[in-house]
């Protein structure tokens, strides 16, 4: 009677106690994992803030060239309507230039024209 309660009493407390050093190790583990996944979590973080700065400065980089890349253009215009004048002041240069070889032949030409009526 009582040695055979005694008995089983101790067979449970040893199943109870069998549990709870089970469950303390499952408790370990399962911590164990919220501790890794932290420290992942943490690291991709702090991946992600170096991405965000890193997209920053590329954001940063590429207003800069726009910019860059809009004062090369306002340069090129300006030239290329230099350019423009230049071309226009040589083509009007050059029409001056043949008006006056014209006159300075037709006048060459009314001098031989009066020398002749003049040698008659």
């Amino acid at each position: 009677g009582k040695e055979e309660e005694a008995r089983v009493h101790q067979q449970m407390q040893m199943v109870a106690q069998k549990q709870l050093d089970d469950m303390r190790i499952e408790i370990s583990r399962r911590e164990q994992e919220i501790l890794q996944m932290s420290t992942k979590m943490k690291t991709l973080e702090e991946q992600h803030q170096d991405y965000q700065k890193h997209i920053a400065v590329l954001k940063e980089s590429l207003c800069a060239k726009e910019e860059h890349y809009t004062m090369l253009q306002t340069d090129v215009d300006e030239l290329r309507n230099k350019l423009e004048q230049k071309n226009k002041l040589i083509e009007k240069k050059t029409q001056e230039a043949l008006q006056s070889t014209q006159e300075k032949n037709r006048v060459s030409s009314d001098m031989n024209e009066l020398r002749d009526h003049l040698d008659i």
